[in-house]
């Protein structure tokens, strides 16, 4: 019974983990695709 326990919430905190570190590394993503669109957007209005 306990080492179910333990077991269990191992896991949760590997879980929990596991999406932090996806939202962390999405909303970076964000950033960087954010700041690469306006550089490009800044790029085609100055040749134009």
């Amino acid at each position: 019974m306990r080492t179910t326990m333990i077991k269990k919430k191992s896991m949760n905190a590997s879980v929990y983990c596991f999406v932090e570190s996806t939202i962390f590394a999405l909303t970076l993503l964000e950033r960087k695709i954010r700041s690469i669109t306006s550089a490009i957007f800044a790029f085609c209005l100055n040749t134009t």
